[in-house]
């Protein structure tokens, strides 16, 4: 996978970002969404140097309007740009509610080597941040896993037929210092 590198670039895309230095803005659409197409109404900047690229294992981006989220199963993988050596990774996250009381297992790789390893507890929306060492000179991975995943439709819950284990709410990725 090949990811862009420039040191002060910028993305701007049509909806919200869940990158934690991203720039969101919305307006209602008002009189104007029904005479216009409705686009636009949400658009986002987001620095390159932060930008993840989503790998196997999630599923697209999702909206309400006002918040995004990304679903993942089991796996998934997220890429990001290379960084200083010293990099903060947060990531903001929940579970399905029908698994909190099971205490999923979540294990977080960077670059194939285990970072972290840990318990959802009772809480549903959690954020956790670690101080990692990156590859400088290529893009690094960063891998999730859960143990627990649930279909909502095979349990009768909803028609949603997808396994779904983890949703991300936010990311970060940006040096753990200032130079």
């Amino acid at each position: 996978m090949r990811l862009l590198r420039p040191s002060n670039g910028y993305y701007t895309a049509e909806g919200r970002s869940l990158a934690a230095d991203a720039i969101n803005f919305q307006r209602s659409p008002g009189r104007v969404g029904d005479i216009a197409r409705q686009r636009y109404f949400a658009v986002c900047v987001v620095p390159v140097t932060t930008m993840a690229a989503f790998g196997s294992g999630w599923y697209p981006e999702e909206a309400d309007g006002t918040t995004t989220w990304r679903w993942m199963t089991n796996h998934g993988e997220m890429w990001f740009p290379a960084a200083p050596q010293d990099t903060l990774l947060s990531l903001k996250f929940s579970v399905p509610r029908e698994l909190v009381a099971k205490r999923p297992k979540i294990t977080l790789n960077l670059n194939g080597a285990r970072v972290d390893e840990f318990e959802v507890n009772t809480r549903l929306v959690q954020q956790r941040t670690w101080v990692v060492h990156g590859n400088t000179q290529k893009p690094n991975l960063v891998s999730l896993e859960i143990d627990r995943s649930i279909n909502l439709q095979r349990e009768r819950i909803s028609s949603d037929d997808r396994d779904l284990g983890l949703r991300l709410l936010a990311y970060g990725w940006r040096p753990a210092r200032s130079r």
